[in-house]
């Protein structure tokens, strides 16, 4: 779930910023390291929370499950907007990887 949500949209921000539709500049949040490592450790407690819920009431666990598809998007943007434009192409090369793997997994 994490890795499908990064890389989509990822994927999506990598395509805008080749376009010409976004600003190429890295956006270097402040703490950026620890929002996504904070990113990360929720995307962790809401998995937990889907797998301790789904037996019993899975309506609370859909949105556990939401609220980690939420948070892999969120995390997906704010990993590639950090890459800055001359970097982007190497950096897009890496995202349908990723996708592929899941698909990969799924055999």
């Amino acid at each position: 779930m994490i890795k499908g949500g990064v890389t989509f949209t990822g994927s999506i921000v990598a395509f805008l910023k080749l376009a010409g539709k976004m600003a190429s500049r890295p956006l270097m949040l402040p703490g950026r390291h620890l929002i996504n490592g904070s990113l990360h450790g929720l995307n962790v407690a809401a998995m937990g929370g889907f797998l301790a819920a789904a037996p019993a009431v899975p309506a609370v666990a859909a949105g556990y499950l939401g609220l980690n598809t939420l948070l892999s998007f969120i995390k997906g943007y704010t990993l590639t907007a950090a890459v800055g434009g001359a970097d982007m192409r190497t950096f897009s090369q890496f995202l349908p990887a990723g996708m592929c793997s899941d698909v990969e997994d799924l055999r």
